[in-house]
């Protein structure tokens, strides 16, 4: 598993652990819900978003950034 895929896997985890939908995270860090979709899908083999993306979703989760790239938990 590649860094965007645990990336993606830990901001879905968390984002559900928040209880929270895609809309509700596009609405809290200004990016299109389809942006947060397509972050959370990242198969890894196209590097679709930056650290400053991770950053900014880090603090609409209310979630230390450094979480975001630990080994993903289960959803």
């Amino acid at each position: 598993m590649n860094i965007y895929q645990k990336v993606a896997k830990n901001i879905k985890y968390y984002r559900k652990l928040k209880g929270l939908t895609q809309n509700d995270v596009a609405e809290l860090t200004d990016y299109s819900p389809e942006y947060i979709r397509r972050i959370e899908s990242s198969n890894g083999k196209k590097k679709g978003f930056t650290i400053e993306a991770v950053y900014i979703i880090s603090l609409a989760l209310d979630v230390d950034i450094a979480y975001l790239f630990d080994e993903p938990k289960q959803c």
